[in-house]
């Protein structure tokens, strides 16, 4: 399932070897615990890796490495049609979370969440 994922390359400050195996870790972590999932790994913006979570055509949500440390990461998790946020460093639970998701998740609108503030 992860055979065709690829380290991103990166330009410094960015340590995408890192990041790509914790999002690799947790992505088979969150698998072994909920088999019907799909992964996506989104790694267009640099600096940033993003790991789409689909049961079947769903989209269920994503996850992202938002501090990056060598013992554990702040993961961030947006899940389901109500857009809920987990901000979690246990590695143990995240894998439960996608068990509690079936609807759509979609991201946020970017006219709802601005880039730069308005003149």
């Amino acid at each position: 399932m992860f055979e065709d994922w690829q380290c991103p390359n990166w330009n410094e400050p960015w340590e995408p070897e890192l990041e790509f195996r914790w999002a690799k870790r947790i992505a088979k972590m969150i698998h072994k615990a909920n088999p019907d999932l799909a992964f996506v790994l989104d790694a267009e913006t640099e600096g940033c890796l993003f790991v789409e979570l689909r049961r079947g055509e769903a989209l269920i949500g994503t996850f992202t490495l938002s501090t990056l440390q060598r013992e554990s990461p702040l993961v961030s998790m947006h899940m389901g049609a109500e857009e809920d946020e987990f901000h979690l460093t246990n590695l143990a639970v995240i894998p439960e979370i996608p068990k509690h998701y079936t609807s759509q998740y979609t991201y946020p609108d970017e006219e709802e969440f601005p880039t730069s503030p308005s003149t």
